[in-house]
């Protein structure tokens, strides 16, 4: 058995170079695949506070308590997504973004998550252009309060962390995918060269001979004559 692996080993590393070749082969199916059928899609997200105001007709009696207003901002914040979440805010952002999206497109593209305990609510942006979703989110940045005036008075929010451009897309994990698809072929490659050297009979060393025929008794061995140049000499 240990002649088996030894032999195993030996046949991959003398066609080392198949396994190499495969991983290129790999890495560059894998790169093309990515390039071509994963577009790619980035993402951007701003900081929102619901904010508050003492003279505002939800506040209780104990006006200025820190208390009070926190619970304010958290009930405004968990109805602010709900009102975001429709058509007509949808197209507001279209039309403020100058994209050319849809009221569609644009919903599609938007995500509010809600800070748990806090008056404070983050709203993602994504798509496949970089531009257009830097843009999106400035326009639902810039429509956000006009948008809500419409249905609180003195209604506020504030952008505290703003939109960034995006520069690197979430999905495409191209350094991965290559290294991935050079690692499946190399292995491939070794899988197929092991298989073909475990089931080669051929006699390739005196070791192995010896052990095939043990119970015939050698009369002595062929010299090397590999090394030898010279026809005559052979």
């Amino acid at each position: 058995m240990d002649t088996t692996i030894k032999l195993i080993l030996q046949e991959i590393v003398r066609r080392i170079w198949i396994v190499i070749l495969c991983a290129i082969v790999g890495y560059t199916g894998a790169y093309v695949y990515t390039k071509v059928n994963i577009p790619p899609v980035y993402t951007t997200q701003m900081k929102v506070s619901a904010l508050t105001n003492l003279a505002d007709d939800e506040a209780v009696s104990s006006v200025g308590s820190f208390i009070n207003m926190m619970t304010l901002a958290e009930r405004r914040v968990q109805a602010y997504p709900e009102h975001f979440c429709t058509s007509g805010f949808y197209k507001m952002v279209a039309e403020t973004s100058q994209t050319g999206y849809t009221a569609g497109a644009v919903g599609s593209m938007l995500e509010f998550e809600q800070v748990e305990g806090m008056g404070l609510f983050y709203v993602r942006v994504t798509g496949t252009d970089p531009v257009a979703v830097k843009a999106v989110a400035d326009a639902v940045a810039d429509t956000m309060y006009p948008f809500m005036e419409q249905y609180q008075s003195r209604s506020a929010v504030a952008v505290i962390e703003p939109a960034y451009m995006p520069s690197v897309p979430i999905n495409q994990q191209l350094t991965g995918n290559c290294t991935k698809g050079a690692l499946i072929f190399a292995m491939l490659a070794v899988v197929i060269i092991a298989l073909i050297a475990f089931f080669d009979t051929h006699i390739k060393d005196e070791e192995t001979l010896a052990k095939r025929y043990a119970d015939i008794p050698i009369l002595g061995k062929i010299p090397d004559f590999s090394n030898i140049t010279d026809k005559k000499k052979r």
